[in-house]
Protein backbone atom coordinates (compact mmCIF):
# COMPACT_ATOMS: atom_id res chain seq x y z
CA UNK A 1 0.00 0.00 0.00
CA UNK A 2 2.77 2.51 0.56
CA UNK A 3 2.95 3.47 -3.38
CA UNK A 4 -0.98 3.57 -3.48
CA UNK A 5 -1.60 5.62 -0.06
CA UNK A 6 0.16 8.73 0.12
CA UNK A 7 -1.19 8.96 3.67
CA UNK A 8 0.31 5.65 4.54
CA UNK A 9 3.36 6.28 2.73
CA UNK A 10 3.83 9.63 5.00
CA UNK A 11 3.16 7.80 7.92
CA UNK A 12 5.48 5.70 7.10
CA UNK A 13 8.26 8.12 6.26
CA UNK A 14 7.41 9.37 10.09
CA UNK A 15 7.71 6.15 11.72
CA UNK A 16 10.99 5.96 10.34
CA UNK A 17 12.03 9.10 11.02
CA UNK A 18 12.78 10.20 7.16
CA UNK A 19 11.99 13.81 6.72
CA UNK A 20 9.61 15.38 4.75
CA UNK A 21 7.71 19.06 4.24
CA UNK A 22 5.49 18.90 7.47
CA UNK A 23 1.69 18.08 6.77
CA UNK A 24 -1.09 19.59 9.03
CA UNK A 25 -3.33 15.96 9.20
CA UNK A 26 -5.06 13.55 7.14
CA UNK A 27 -8.52 13.46 7.20
CA UNK A 28 -11.27 10.44 6.28
CA UNK A 29 -14.35 12.31 5.81
CA UNK A 30 -15.31 15.56 4.07
CA UNK A 31 -16.39 17.46 7.62
CA UNK A 32 -13.01 17.74 8.52
CA UNK A 33 -11.05 17.91 6.21
CA UNK A 34 -12.90 21.12 5.35
CA UNK A 35 -12.98 22.33 8.69
CA UNK A 36 -9.32 22.08 8.60
CA UNK A 37 -8.93 23.64 5.70
CA UNK A 38 -10.64 26.60 6.33
CA UNK A 39 -9.17 26.78 9.68
CA UNK A 40 -5.32 26.48 8.12
CA UNK A 41 -6.23 29.12 5.61
CA UNK A 42 -7.95 31.75 8.01
CA UNK A 43 -4.62 31.69 10.19
CA UNK A 44 -2.10 31.59 7.36
CA UNK A 45 0.22 34.94 6.91
CA UNK A 46 1.80 35.94 3.81
CA UNK A 47 4.48 33.90 3.15
CA UNK A 48 5.25 30.12 2.18
CA UNK A 49 3.10 28.63 4.52
CA UNK A 50 -0.38 30.80 2.24
CA UNK A 51 0.42 28.16 -0.23
CA UNK A 52 -0.47 24.49 0.81
CA UNK A 53 -0.93 21.11 -0.80
CA UNK A 54 -4.36 19.14 -0.79
CA UNK A 55 -3.53 15.50 -1.54
CA UNK A 56 -6.10 13.32 -2.67
CA UNK A 57 -4.22 9.98 -0.63
CA UNK A 58 -6.11 7.62 -2.57
CA UNK A 59 -5.29 9.00 -5.86
CA UNK A 60 -1.39 8.62 -7.03
CA UNK A 61 -1.95 8.04 -10.65
CA UNK A 62 -1.16 11.41 -12.32
CA UNK A 63 -4.18 10.80 -14.91
CA UNK A 64 -6.20 11.11 -11.36
CA UNK A 65 -5.09 14.37 -10.22
CA UNK A 66 -5.00 13.93 -6.97
CA UNK A 67 -2.62 17.29 -5.43
CA UNK A 68 -4.28 20.71 -5.81
CA UNK A 69 -1.97 23.85 -4.91
CA UNK A 70 -3.83 26.27 -3.27
CA UNK A 71 -2.08 29.88 -2.87
CA UNK A 72 -3.37 32.73 -1.37
CA UNK A 73 -2.43 35.99 -2.69
CA UNK A 74 -1.43 38.71 -0.57
CA UNK A 75 -4.35 40.81 -1.16
CA UNK A 76 -6.57 37.99 -0.37
CA UNK A 77 -5.33 37.36 3.04
CA UNK A 78 -5.24 40.10 4.42
CA UNK A 79 -9.40 40.31 3.50
CA UNK A 80 -10.30 36.72 4.72
CA UNK A 81 -14.02 37.73 4.34
CA UNK A 82 -13.62 39.35 1.35
CA UNK A 83 -15.44 37.15 -2.18
CA UNK A 84 -11.68 36.09 -4.03
CA UNK A 85 -10.85 34.53 -0.90
CA UNK A 86 -14.38 32.90 -0.12
CA UNK A 87 -13.92 31.73 -3.84
CA UNK A 88 -10.90 29.73 -3.54
CA UNK A 89 -11.96 28.43 -0.43
CA UNK A 90 -15.05 27.32 -2.05
CA UNK A 91 -13.25 25.49 -4.86
CA UNK A 92 -11.03 24.19 -2.71
CA UNK A 93 -14.17 22.63 -0.46
CA UNK A 94 -15.52 21.91 -3.43
CA UNK A 95 -11.99 19.76 -4.98
CA UNK A 96 -11.71 17.83 -1.61
CA UNK A 97 -15.24 16.75 -1.66
CA UNK A 98 -15.23 15.36 -5.49
CA UNK A 99 -11.45 13.48 -4.59
CA UNK A 100 -13.45 11.62 -2.01
CA UNK A 101 -15.60 9.76 -3.88
CA UNK A 102 -13.41 9.79 -6.83
CA UNK A 103 -12.39 5.70 -7.05
CA UNK A 104 -8.66 5.12 -7.96
CA UNK A 105 -7.86 3.61 -11.28
CA UNK A 106 -5.41 2.62 -13.39
CA UNK A 107 -6.73 1.34 -16.43
CA UNK A 108 -4.10 1.91 -19.24
CA UNK A 109 -1.00 -0.05 -17.60
CA UNK A 110 -0.90 -3.79 -18.59
CA UNK A 111 -1.26 -4.94 -15.07
CA UNK A 112 -4.93 -2.63 -14.41
CA UNK A 113 -6.72 -6.35 -13.89
CA UNK A 114 -4.93 -7.02 -10.93
CA UNK A 115 -3.67 -3.78 -9.60
CA UNK A 116 -7.41 -2.81 -9.22
CA UNK A 117 -8.20 -5.47 -6.62
CA UNK A 118 -5.33 -3.57 -4.48
CA UNK A 119 -6.59 -0.39 -5.17
CA UNK A 120 -10.11 -1.75 -4.01
CA UNK A 121 -8.80 -1.62 -0.69
CA UNK A 122 -7.48 1.85 -0.22
CA UNK A 123 -9.48 3.98 1.98
CA UNK A 124 -10.27 7.27 0.85
CA UNK A 125 -8.61 9.85 2.39
CA UNK A 126 -7.24 13.68 2.45
CA UNK A 127 -3.64 14.97 3.24
CA UNK A 128 -3.00 19.13 4.16
CA UNK A 129 0.80 19.94 3.57
CA UNK A 130 2.81 23.15 4.31
CA UNK A 131 3.86 25.25 1.26
CA UNK A 132 7.07 24.53 -0.04
CA UNK A 133 9.20 25.91 -2.71
CA UNK A 134 10.41 23.88 -5.54
CA UNK A 135 14.24 24.10 -6.39
CA UNK A 136 13.89 27.03 -8.88
CA UNK A 137 11.61 28.94 -6.69
CA UNK A 138 13.19 32.16 -7.81
CA UNK A 139 13.00 31.56 -12.07
CA UNK A 140 9.74 29.62 -11.68
CA UNK A 141 8.42 33.20 -9.81
CA UNK A 142 9.53 34.62 -12.93
CA UNK A 143 7.64 33.06 -15.15
CA UNK A 144 4.55 33.08 -13.07
CA UNK A 145 4.50 29.59 -12.08
CA UNK A 146 3.95 28.55 -8.57
CA UNK A 147 7.07 26.81 -6.74
CA UNK A 148 6.78 22.84 -7.46
CA UNK A 149 8.29 19.96 -5.56
CA UNK A 150 10.96 17.48 -7.30
CA UNK A 151 9.65 14.04 -7.94
CA UNK A 152 12.04 11.47 -7.81
CA UNK A 153 10.95 8.09 -9.37
CA UNK A 154 13.07 5.01 -9.79
CA UNK A 155 12.39 2.27 -12.00
CA UNK A 156 13.24 -1.07 -10.37
CA UNK A 157 13.18 -4.55 -12.64
CA UNK A 158 13.15 -7.66 -10.51
CA UNK A 159 13.80 -5.85 -7.27
CA UNK A 160 16.68 -3.95 -8.76
CA UNK A 161 16.67 -0.28 -9.58
CA UNK A 162 18.06 0.43 -12.88
CA UNK A 163 16.57 4.17 -13.94
CA UNK A 164 15.95 7.45 -11.71
CA UNK A 165 15.03 10.53 -12.94
CA UNK A 166 13.47 14.06 -11.62
CA UNK A 167 10.07 13.91 -13.25
CA UNK A 168 9.68 16.77 -14.75
CA UNK A 169 13.36 17.76 -14.82
CA UNK A 170 14.77 15.86 -17.49
CA UNK A 171 17.84 14.47 -14.97
CA UNK A 172 18.67 10.97 -15.24
CA UNK A 173 21.21 8.19 -13.75
CA UNK A 174 21.58 5.21 -14.75
CA UNK A 175 22.17 2.12 -12.90
CA UNK A 176 26.18 1.62 -14.94
CA UNK A 177 26.32 5.62 -14.41
CA UNK A 178 25.65 6.21 -17.87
Amino acid sequence: LIEKDKCFMYNFFKSQAIPFVPIYGDFSDEVAATGALTSILRSSGNTKESMIFIKACHLTQGSDNGTLIVKMEADLLGRKNSRGFQEKLSAAKAWIKQKLRQKPSDPWRPWSKSMKKLLETVKAGIMIQKGFGGPSETAMAAMGLLPKPIEAKVEVLWGRAYLAFLHDYKVFAFRDCR
